[in-house]
């Protein structure tokens, strides 16, 4: 079973940025004074860069509580549109530095090794929308990914907008998005829930 772990989270490290682009990372900035304690909370993901780790995920959403040292604790869930089982993953987002609190590493917790993968916040208002970075350099090329998330499961079409403005202003493409589907996000019965923690 441990080696199922380390195999699993090993394809997510290397698939967690898809999109492939010649070069290194582009230079994303990053929100200035991001507070934590009013990021946390419940964050429903209203758009995404293709993932491999999300093929056939629906009704994605997250829950971010800040412990006492700043640390994130996140808790991803999604269901399979296919099989209806609920897939539960909990990690820790760690602030890279303390002069941009925005810029934070997620490790996927218990495994015991260094998987861990970028999450910037570029921008959020923390009320309706966060649009959030990652980026992987392999020397002559990097991986990317983008999330557009919402405190709402079906968000306005205001609240969308500011979010593209991010994106627009920090040249990211708007073309890799795809909508993440929320129809009949229901409760699923606990002997369906896989739940890896």
């Amino acid at each position: 079973m441990f080696m199922f772990y380390v195999l699993f989270w090993s394809f997510i490290k290397l698939s967690s940025a898809q999109i492939p682009q010649f070069g290194p990372c582009p230079d994303i900035n990053v929100m200035a004074n991001f507070n934590s304690t009013k990021y946390s909370g419940t964050w429903y993901e209203a758009e995404r860069y293709f993932a491999y780790y999300e093929l056939g995920g629906k009704c994605v959403r997250a829950e971010y509580r800040v412990k006492h040292d700043d640390t994130i604790v996140i808790t991803n869930q999604q269901e399979s549109a296919m099989t209806g089982m609920r897939i539960v993953v909990r990690g820790e987002a760690l602030q890279q530095s303390r002069s941009q609190p925005a810029k934070m590493l997620v490790r996927v917790m218990p495994v015991p090794l260094d998987l861990a993968t970028p999450y910037w916040v570029v921008h959020t208002n923390y009320d309706s929308y966060s649009v959030v970075w990652s980026c992987n350099d392999y020397n002559y090329f990097h991986t990317e990914n983008a999330w557009i998330l919402t405190r709402q499961r079906e968000p306005s079409l205001d609240t969308l907008q500011k979010a593209y403005t991010i994106v627009d202003e920090n040249n990211m493409s708007r073309a890799y998005f795809a909508k993440t589907d929320h129809t009949n996000c229901t409760e699923i019965e606990p002997e369906k829930m896989l739940e890896i923690v």
